[in-house]
This record gives structure tokens, sequence and C-alpha cells, in this order.
């Protein structure tokens, strides 16, 4: 009998103990703020305003609002450093992020800062590169451009919305890098005001326009919207945020957003979203190489 009281009395110990972890991990942040990188109206800024603020809220994952700031500078990397020097422990503290974060990491725009400097919370849209030609050009499909990239490519310009070395140069790259173009600094990009698909999947906006990987070129080239946190914050802080942006992601209320505003589906949270990173910092840091952009 007493032996049945003791294996009870572990039982409800047991009990108690998953009971209090269950109420620790339902805390919510309160006093949160999310900082973009940039002024407003663009995409740091959107990023921060409608699935953090806005959504986070609305879902009730925090409590109150959440204050959005805008730091713009250094394409971002005034509001790394920022994050990096004065709120390493601020754990109530996300920051919008994007492949131009990873990009600019990578061409070391920020210095001697490194992606192991933040914690990678998470992504939950993607805005994909588009190749458009007019429709009076010769070029009919991506073979047709690309086999007059290789015969001259300086007289075959491409035109893009970032600086040379920037993500909309690099993304075309990488299709003439899997094209086997060898000389890629060959290859006439201009920079302009506004720019363009390299999805996985067809963009439905753009009716039967094929990817690049149907065409036979092995390259997905969009840019992630996403977050990044101090590195200082606690395990538990940084799982409250992946959760968080992993349940805005999966919500109807973000997939209805997001489809308005023209960002294709794209998630990854975590650990996974960290090596996803990782990856893509190494990929255009050994593309920037061959540009001559970094050493």
């Amino acid at each position: 009998m007493r032996k049945l009281f003791l294996i009870s009395q572990i039982i409800l110990c047991f009990v108690g103990l998953v009971s209090v972890n269950t109420t620790l991990s339902a805390e919510k942040l309160s006093g949160t703020e999310c900082l973009a990188p940039a002024g407003a109206g663009g995409g740091w800024d959107f990023t921060c305003r409608v699935p953090a603020a806005q959504l986070m809220q609305k879902l009730g994952l925090i409590e109150g609002s959440m204050k959005v700031v805008n730091m713009s500078g250094s394409g971002g990397g005034k509001a790394f450093s920022h994050v990096v020097t004065t709120r390493n422990n601020d754990e109530k503290l996300i920051v919008a992020a994007s492949a131009a974060t990873a990009t600019r990491l990578a061409q070391q725009v920020y210095g001697d800062y490194k992606a192991e400097d933040v914690k990678w919370i998470g992504a939950l849209g993607m805005d994909y590169g588009v190749i458009v030609v007019s429709n009076t050009s010769p070029y009919k499909t991506l073979d047709d451009l690309i086999a007059r990239l290789k015969e001259d490519p300086k007289k075959t310009p491409i035109v893009g919305a970032s600086s040379k070395g920037g993500w909309d140069h690099l993304k075309a790259l990488l299709v003439a890098r899997e094209a086997g173009i060898k000389n890629l600094r060959s290859i006439n990009y201009i920079p302009f005001d506004n720019g363009g698909v390299l999805s996985e999947h067809r963009v439905p906006a753009l009716g039967d326009a094929m990817t690049a990987k149907e065409q036979g070129y092995n390259v997905v080239g969009g840019n992630w919207r996403a977050f990044y946190a101090p590195a200082g914050i606690s395990d538990a802080a940084y799982e409250t945020w992946v959760t968080n942006v992993k349940a805005v992601a999966m919500s109807p209320e973000w997939t209805e957003l997001r489809e308005k505003n023209g960002l294709a589906e794209f998630t990854s949270f975590g650990k996974d979203f960290d090596e996803f990173v990782s990856n893509q910092i190494a990929d255009v840091a050994e593309l920037s190489r061959e540009l001559g952009i970094i050493k």
C-alpha cells in the first residue's frame, strides 16, 4: 500500500512538472519591438509592420502591441551593428531581414560582422526573381538568352534594380554559372531603378511562365522575408520567437496578406533557417569572389 502511495505521488509530481512547463512556454512577450533596417515603405518595413507587429498582436502571440522602429543606413549595416553592440541581450527585439542581408554579410559590407553575431529566427515569404524580355525580343526561351550570353556577353546587357554585386545582379549570374559560363565578369550588368522566375514552382501571377528549373537550370533565386534576433538572448526567448513566426507563417491571415502583397510561399525556421542562411552566404561569397567584389 505504501509502495502504491509513493508511485502515485511520483506520478502527481510529474504531472505538476508538466503543468509548470506548459505555463512557462505559454507566457507571452510584452513590450516587443521590431527593427526595420531601412526607411518606411520598403520590404524590411513591411516585414516588421505586417507579419510581425500587425499579425502577432492579432493572433494573440504577444502581449499588447509591438513597436516598429526604422533605422536606415549602410544597407542594413547600421541596424545590424546596433543589435550586436547595444542590444545583444534584448529578448524583446526582432529585426527584419532578407536575402539582401545575407548578400551584404557575404560581401563584408557590414565590416567584420558575421551571420553568427545574431540568431536567425525564420522566414515566411519569398519575392522570387524573374527574367523578362520585351515582347519583341528575339529571345523566346531561357536557352535562347543563355546561348546569346555565351556568344557575346558584353552585347547582351542584363538590367536589374540593385547595384553591381547586389541581389538582382547575382540572381542572373547564378543562372549563367549553372549554364556553364565561366567568365561571369564578362556579362554586362546595368543597374536600373526597377528590376523584375527563379522559383521552385511556377508563380500563379506570371501565368504560364516556366521556372529556370523546368528549363534545365537548377537555380532557385528569391528574396526571402525573415527575422533575426540578438545573439545573446536565452534559448527560451529564441524558441518563443521561432514559435511566433511559425504561427504567423501558417495562419490564414498571413496567407491572404502574403498573396495580396505578391509574396510567394516560403518557410524555414529555427536551426534549419540558420543553416539555410549560412549556405546562402557561402554561395554568395563564392560568386562574389569570382566577380572580384571580395578577395
